[in-house]
């Protein structure tokens, strides 16, 4: 600005008479507006630069100075407006190293502006556009700007290249794949119950989190009673779902009339695994029965069908009759409606036939050996706390038999059970013989236990097997909707049933006003889909944001905080609306130093990230909860990040997502972000308010291979400590990118238009159509984490590249990064792709990518191979495929 504020000075003549009084003032108030903008106050240079203006309209060194300003605020539409007033007034005969650099100024300004979905009438004004566009250089590194305006402007088929660039970046994997897709399915959740109406914090005392996400909904007015949206990600077993039923219906009994007729509620059930989708819907859909169930005998059926199915690993043969009804039940009313098994309930449509799969596995699984299953069963009972809730006498007969007591109605089904009264030892031990023989040889595994992973597998049900009957007794006795049942002869059932009686009452107070929705997906890219295209879901009557989102411990897998404040915060409602996660697996990694959860994930401390990421953290503990909140968007200028202070924030981000840190053994710390993830969070800080040229100087430099810092990546046990050094007294040096670039370019090629700002690439960067979509086949080997997205690919040049030389691959990439070392000049012969399109991770296991089709070419001409990188352990997982073996994939 400076330069452009003295060459504007040199550039128009000084007056020769005294200064005027209005001139006086106006030269006063541009000297105040040059002193903020040497500080970066460019809003405040703004208003003087304005008011100079304002004094003397027709000197075009304010509207100059102030487009300047407006500029870097990220004001472009403005910035425009006032380079076109000052050209107006401007020679440009006489003036034209002026007029050049605002010509290069406009065309910046409009690029920017068209870019953001923003755009002076750029019609009205196109003679003064062509004007200045006249004076703009004709040589030089900006003698291009103006080409890339009109390449965008005016192409009548821009419009449609966005939208086709937005559907290309949705699909865009934003996460590394995990080597397994299902090894990670759990039937029964660890959280204790709880409405989300409710303070989420663990911890009771002060310093907590109470009060701070509760929703009073006899506070609210009846605008906002009818649009509550709930969402539940990583849902598993709906405890909290049916919390929430619970707690919404204690609630609107303390409603006037006014606010009971207004209320709408809407819950979101959306997880990654369909079994655990599936098994909701069918608990559901049994407790609608039970509702309408008038038959004593059927409704004890049912009600202990729901008891087994919820909790445990096995269940009577009548049970299980019951639950494969119910399912092939829903199968029929899915072919029968689309998506609406219950006219209260409905499928997303690309859940509907990742559910019947499900229940078709389920109700078709072989003979299964009830006898083994319950032999490997390991049952660690809690005795102080089984003998609080009158569990004890239950639990010994669990320890013995493995399978909880039926209803007593059902006992005479039952009679070897008898021996849970029995008045003597001796005779219980030979009857409990008998109670044991007939579980192993009568009953049946729970079919829910199962998921298809090419191999049927049954999910663990080891531990603490009565503490689900406790979460479920313990929330019902607070909440004291319907009778807190307490069965001398079946505690566990009658616990349960207790729990299911007060959500049937919830069900049947709320119908009418309860949707529930299922969505099968990864919760960042679901609510990405819904804030990309919320037509769709306005058209189905659906909400496209929520009042509160309740993650469990998803965070652990969208690399914590910043993924939940760019994915999930943007599609709260408004600032009261709250975001929550708890029960986070990484957090005995650091009990040392709890405040290091976010500088881990987010390089930020909690206070930055309303500067930052544009939302509030209310509470974050991660020893017990994160509460995040929105803030309106686009942040007012004076409240972010200086340009230099985002730009260290962004080479960190960035740095640690080409090369993570090493695991850490006490707690499960994943680095899951791509380079998708980052163009994510520049997408993002657009929003938030940050100026589309900052955003896209820093992209270009990436791309060009033109970054130079003193920064490097963090290397050494996760997780990082707010007391690192990150500089470490190393001069400036210009990293060596050439690894990462491939991919930059297949994603950037791909989704160009899409991005909210500006870039100028190299004119070497490859069309879309020019990105192909590759496969090759690999053989696993070793041990991985295989259920955590720690898979990326590393491809490497044969003749240049020993790979069986690199015993660390972590330090061998950061010399490569240096350019230093063994990795000097050895940035051309390997490239990595952090976010593959998909993995099979069998024995022998199916990869597929992007890039483009010439730098494929090459790689087969020069004989590269691919193998799978496993970024958690720093090693190769996989055997190596050459590139002559490698195949496109036909997208057509």
């Amino acid at each position: 600005m400076v330069g452009s504020r003295n060459s504007a000075r040199k550039g128009v003549a000084a007056p020769s008479q005294p200064k005027t009084q209005p001139e006086s003032r106006a030269l006063l108030a541009k000297e105040k507006g040059n002193k903020a903008f040497i500080q970066s106050k460019w809003l405040n240079a703004a208003q003087h630069y304005q008011e100079a203006e304002k004094l003397e309209p027709t000197n075009p060194i304010y509207p100059s100075n102030l487009s300047a300003a407006l500029f870097e605020m990220g004001n472009y539409t403005e910035c425009a407006s006032a380079i076109l007033r000052c050209c107006s007034h401007l020679d440009f005969e006489t003036q034209a190293p002026l007029a050049s650099r605002l010509s290069i100024r406009l065309a910046k300004a409009l690029s920017q502006s068209f870019a953001a979905g923003n755009s002076i009438a750029i019609h009205e004004n196109t003679p003064e556009i062509a004007r200045v566009e006249q004076a703009g250089p004709t040589e030089g590194p900006d003698a291009t700007v103006w080409s890339f305006w009109r390449n965008i402007a005016l192409n009548p088929n821009h419009p449609v290249a966005v939208d086709d660039a937005r559907a290309r970046l949705l699909n865009l994997p934003i996460l590394k794949q995990a080597l397994s897709a299902s090894c990670e399915y759990f039937s029964i959740s660890h959280d204790d119950v709880q409405s989300l109406l409710e303070n989420c914090s663990m911890r009771d005392g002060p310093g907590n989190a109470a009060g701070l996400d509760s929703i009073d909904l006899t506070s609210l007015p009846p605008t906002r009673l009818s649009s509550l949206a709930f969402l539940l990600g990583g849902v598993g077993d709906a405890r909290h779902v049916f919390g929430t039923l619970v707690g919404i219906h204690e609630t609107s009994r303390r409603m006037n009339t006014k606010q009971q007729d207004a209320l709408k509620v809407h819950v979101t059930l959306l997880d990654i695994k369909e079994h655990a989708l599936a098994r909701d819907l069918v608990v559901v859909f049994l407790l609608s029965k039970i509702m309408t169930c008038i038959d004593t005998v059927e409704k004890l059926e049912l009600q202990a069908t729901v008891f087994y199915l919820y909790t445990a690993l096995v269940m009577p043969r009548y049970c299980h009759r019951r639950f494969c009804d119910a399912a092939e039940e829903i199968q029929s009313k899915l072919v029968e409606t689309g998506n609406k098994p219950l006219p209260w309930i409905s499928l997303d449509s690309r859940c509907v036939p990742a559910i019947q799969a499900a229940l078709r596995l389920w109700t078709s699984l072989p003979s299964i050996s009830t006898a083994h299953h319950l032999s490997q069963h390991v049952y660690s009972p809690s005795t102080d706390e089984n003998r609080s809730f009158n569990l004890a006498d239950e639990s010994k007969w669990y320890s013995e038999i493995k399978a909880f007591l039926p209803p007593v109605e059902l006992w005479d089904r039952h009679p070897e059970f008898s021996a849970y009264r029995q008045p003597t030892a001796q005779a219980s031990k030979a009857n409990m013989k008998k109670a044991a023989t007939h579980v192993k040889t009568s009953w049946v595994v729970n079919p829910t236990l199962f998921d298809d992973s090419g191999e049927r597998r049954l999910v663990t049900m080891d531990g603490d097997t009565f503490g689900i009957i406790r979460q479920l007794a313990t929330f019902h006795r607070r909440h004291k909707v319907t009778p807190f049942r307490l069965l001398a002869d079946s505690p566990a059932f009658g616990y349960v049933a207790g729990f299911f009686d007060s959500v049937i009452a919830a069900l049947e107070s709320l119908r009418g006003k309860v949707t529930l929705e299922f969505i099968h997906g990864d919760l960042q890219s679901e609510l990405l889909r819904m804030r990309t295209y919320p037509a769709l879901r306005e058209n189905l009557k659906l909400p496209v944001k929520f009042t509160k989102i309740w993650l469990s411990n998803v965070p652990d897998y969208i690399n914590g905080p910043l993924g939940t404040a760019l994915f999930v915060v943007p599609s709260l409602q408004d600032t009261n609306s709250k975001t929550g996660a708890n029960h986070l697996l990484s957090f005995p990694a650091f009990y040392g130093e709890p405040k290091a959860f976010s500088n881990t994930y987010a390089h930020l401390e909690a206070r930055d990230f309303s500067s930052h990421l544009g939302c509030r953290v209310v509470y974050m503990d991660v020893l017990d909860v994160t509460i995040l909140s929105p803030l309106p968007l686009p942040r007012p200028n004076p409240e972010l990040a200086t340009r230099e202070v985002l730009k260290t924030w962004l080479i960190r981000v960035f740095l640690c997502t080409l090369i993570n840190g090493k695991k850490n053994s006490l707690g499960k710390i994943i680095t899951p972000s791509t380079i998708v993830t980052f163009i994510h969070l520049l997408i993002h800080l657009h929003k938030v308010g940050y100026p589309g040229h900052w955003l896209s100087d820093f992209l270009q430099n990436l791309m060009s291979n033109n970054l130079v810092t003193d920064i490097l990546p963090y290397t050494d046990a996760l997780p990082i400590s707010l007391r690192h050094d990150w500089k470490k007294g190393r001069p400036d040096a210009r990293l060596q990118l050439e690894p990462w670039i491939p991919e930059m370019e297949a994603i950037v090629a791909r989704i160009l238009p899409a991005l909210p700002f500006a870039l100028t690439l190299p004119k070497a960067l490859p069309a879309p159509e020019d990105i192909g979509l590759f496969t090759a086949m690999i053989h696993c080997y070793g041990e991985a984490s295989v259920a955590n997205p720690v898979a990326s690919l590393l491809f490497f040049n044969r003749s240049k590249v020993r790979v069986e030389n690199v015993a660390d691959w972590q330090s061998h990439l950061l010399t490569v990064l240096r350019g230093e070392g063994a990795g000097k000049g050895m940035g051309a012969n390997i490239c990595i792709v952090l976010s593959m399109d998909a993995l099979s991770w069998e024995m022998v296991g199916q990869i597929s990518w992007r890039m483009s089709r010439a730098r494929v070419k090459r790689m087969k001409t020069e004989g590269w191979a691919v193998a799978v990188y496993e970024t958690q352990e720093h090693k190769i997982v996989s055997s190596t495929e050459v590139a002559k073996d490698w195949k496109e994939l036909n997208e057509s």
